[in-house]
């Protein structure tokens, strides 16, 4: 592969692929001098690199706000505010074990078993649907734990930390997909012996990019809106050597370029940077411009037309002087580049083409000379693998407003109060001389230190005079704190407030909690867009991915995702002091205590949280579902007297039954008249057995009546004994001999008579 290092000026390499049409179309709109370019830097560049600025600390003579100051101070105010704004989002969106979850198509038949998990198949059929909604299931927990493990492995959360960063700082969190095989290395056991073998697989990485290296369609307001969008950015040149090594780009000449720092227009590059421009488009583009460049690259990349006959082309016509070079028809390249030239001109008629006819395609082109890959989208659902957020929605525009943007003026004027205060110290602290000049000595030195002696030509107290300028007003740190407190109230980061002397509500807990509360609420709100117009789509173009390229691992379904967001660190805080307070309400026996300690152990980030809600889960079980109490000594005495009435009660109905049956008995007996020896006996036995039945219900009343004597007995005799212990004690005479006492007179009570 040819490379070329320099070039001649005015001349540009006739290498396979310079684009034509196509090269030009995209360049003129998408590209860094583009016409997109040009309305995004008049309208954000500035203001962008101004927020940068003051994020980084970084001062630069444009941020003076009057011209005779001096202090480059910047106050860590709007650093703290937009510092504490993404640790917030990056808590609530990362945090979790997965930020993402799966469910199916609420219209797909296997949706019912979400719904419905514990129906009885009625008919062999419902039994075979309920077996395969099952497995759709299992199917959808499996593609989460492969999806988030791929993304994972490419350090998706480090991408999208970087991507909630920018979006704090310029308002708009930008990304893209690229999708690419990797090489790793797996240790395997060849004939018992350990060998690596390369292995290759495919992997979806997050690219952070920042609004700086971001082109889009300026009629746009939402990403799906846009006629296309490119990433602008200088890549290593190795890495592009690499992928033309692979075949993912086409063989064209890599000029090295002096990059230049997108966000800080004063920094130095360098010059000797190892780098090239790339232009990442990916949009729609003329669909006869792209049949042409493909049909071009096919011609060429076979070796091109041969020269006619006679005619050699020496190795220097290589490149062609521009100025002489001319086609015969009008193209692209002969058309006003507006990027450049800044000339309006009729693209219909210029490139000779109808743009109603356009065709989702993915163009890279490199140093805005070549092009390295134009091909139609190849994706099932023409995915551009892009995704942006705005950190805070401005109507009717695409790109959003940041925690700078809220907090800029409060910053500035902060900024310009804390240094308006060091420049006027310079003047009260440093010791400073009025001089009668005409009266000190020629060639002397002023300069005031200790110890040091001035020479003077007459009186020093009539040629030395003490130039003060008076003292700083303390008000100005009552001020400070104010503006200090006025940029967290722009931001929403009131997770600092202001001393209490400025600010009276914040001592009491209270006041604390509506801070915390505003600070939550705002949050929700940029959360709210992350989840939308970020996570989801995020999320559904990598498995979609995954799904066209990577079928062994991820079978192809119509799978829905939705974003899955915890509290963030201060929302957090805020409920655990809400739950805090409610736990003092509850006693420690009752089931909503355990319902609320398991909701702050599943709310808070400690590391044993996992082992700690089985716990919880048991001791809320045994509130519901509390042990039989043991009875005391009185219950049981009560409970024996309830059970000795019961069955005297008993007996007492047993022997009224026996009485009355022989009464009647006898009665028919007696009706009849029938002196049977028979009946006689039979109403003689009825009646003895009354009488045994009486007896031994008085026997039993004896034996319980003993019993309870006994009890009686016993807890009289513990209580006396007791007694006298406790009052012996409180006397301070208390020995071995007197419980020893106090236990052999209990038990001659409980021998008793």
């Amino acid at each position: 592969m040819a490379v070329i290092e320099q070039q001649p000026p005015g001349r540009i390499p006739t290498a396979p692929g310079t684009g034509g049409a196509l090269l030009h179309w995209v360049n003129s709109r998408a590209g860094a001098n583009g016409w997109w370019a040009q309305n995004r830097d008049r309208d954000h560049h500035n203001r962008w690199e101004e927020y940068y600025r003051l994020w980084r600390g970084i001062w630069s003579a444009k941020d003076k706000t009057r011209a005779s100051e001096r202090s480059r101070l910047i106050a860590p105010a709007l650093q703290q505010a937009i510092e504490s704004i993404t640790s917030e989002i990056e808590s609530a969106i990362l945090d979790k074990k997965s930020f993402f979850d799966v469910v199916d198509d609420p219209n797909d038949v296997a949706a019912a078993f979400l719904t419905n998990e514990v129906v009885q198949p009625r008919t062999p059929e419902e039994a075979a649907q309920q077996q395969q909604r099952r497995a759709a299931q299992q199917d959808m927990v499996d593609l989460r734990t492969r999806l988030y493990y791929a993304m994972t492995e490419a350090d998706y959360d480090l991408s999208m930390a970087e991507i909630f960063l920018n979006g704090s700082i310029f308002g708009t969190g930008i990304g893209k997909i690229n999708f690419e095989d990797i090489e790793y290395f797996e240790v395997v056991n060849r004939n018992g012996e350990l060998v690596s073998e390369a292995r290759v697989k495919p992997q979806a990485r997050l690219v952070p990019i920042i609004p700086q290296q971001f082109t889009i369609d300026t009629a746009a307001k939402r990403l799906n809106d846009a006629l296309g969008y490119a990433h602008v950015y200088a890549a290593p040149r190795h890495e592009i050597l690499e992928l033309q090594q692979k075949g993912v780009f086409r063989q064209v000449p890599l000029m090295r370029q002096t990059p230049k720092d997108p966000i800080l227009s004063d920094e130095n590059t360098d010059a000797n940077s190892d780098s090239v421009n790339i232009v990442d488009y990916r949009g729609k583009v003329p669909r006869s411009m792209l049949i042409e460049f493909q049909e071009q690259a096919d011609r060429l990349d076979r070796g091109g037309d041969p020269p006619p006959e006679g005619v050699e082309l020496a190795e220097d016509e290589f490149f062609v002087d521009l100025e002489k070079q001319r086609p015969r028809a009008p193209t692209a390249l002969d058309a006003p580049d507006p990027g450049i030239g800044g000339t309006e001109f009729d693209s219909s008629t210029t490139f000779g083409h109808d743009e109603d006819d356009l065709v989702e395609a993915f163009v890279v082109i490199v140093n805005e000379q070549h092009i390295l890959k134009a091909e139609e989208n190849p994706l099932f659902h023409k995915d551009r693998l892009l995704v942006a957020y705005r950190h805070e929605i401005v109507p009717d525009q695409f790109w959003g407003r940041g925690a700078a943007e809220k907090g800029y003026n409060s910053q500035k004027a902060l900024d310009a109060s804390q240094r308006a205060r060091i420049d006027g110290l310079a003047l009260t602290v440093h010791p400073m001389m009025a001089v009668d000049a005409g009266r000190m000595p020629r060639g002397f030195k002023l300069t005031v230190s200790p110890g040091r002696n001035i020479f003077t030509n007459g009186d020093p107290k009539e040629i030395l005079n003490p130039l003060n300028f008076g003292q700083i007003d303390p008000k100005i740190f009552t001020d400070n704190a104010e503006l200090e407190r006025q940029v967290m109230m722009a931001t929403g980061g009131m997770d600092t407030a202001a001393p209490i002397t400025v600010n009276g509500r914040n001592e009491t807990a209270a006041g604390q909690s509506m801070q915390l509360g505003n600070f939550v609420k705002r949050s929700k709100r940029t959360i709210r867009n992350i989840e939308k117009e970020f996570v989801v789509p995020l999320v559904q173009q990598t498995a979609r991915l995954y799904m066209q390229f990577d079928t062994e691992n991820f079978p192809m379904n119509d799978y829905t995702f939705r974003a899955v967001s915890v509290l963030g660190t201060m929302a957090r805080e805020l409920e655990q002091m809400h739950f805090a307070s409610m736990l003092n309400t509850v006693p420690e026996t009752s089931p909503a205590f355990w319902m609320l300690m398991k909701s702050v152990y599943q709310s808070s980030s400690l590391s044993n949280r996992e082992e700690m809600l089985p716990m919880i889960d048991q001791q809320m079980q045994r509130t519901l579902n509390p042990p039989q109490p043991q009875p005391t000594m009185l219950e049981r005495l009560q409970m024996l007297q309830v059970s000795e009435s019961i069955r005297n009660e008993r007996i007492r109905q047993i022997t009224g039954m026996t009485r009355a049956r022989a009464e009647i008995a006898r009665a028919e007996t007696e009706a009849r008249q029938v002196p049977s020896k028979i009946a006689v006996n039979e109403t003689d036995a009825l009646l003895n057995l009354a009488k045994a039945e009486g007896e031994e219900a008085g026997t039993q009343m004896q034996i319980y009546k003993a019993q309870l004597d006994a009890l009686e007995r016993e807890a009289i005799a513990k209580q006396e004994v007791m007694t006298d212990v406790l009052t012996t004690r409180e006397a301070g005479t208390t020995t071995n001999l007197d419980i020893a006492s106090g236990a052999s007179r209990l038990e001659d009570i409980l021998a008793g008579p």
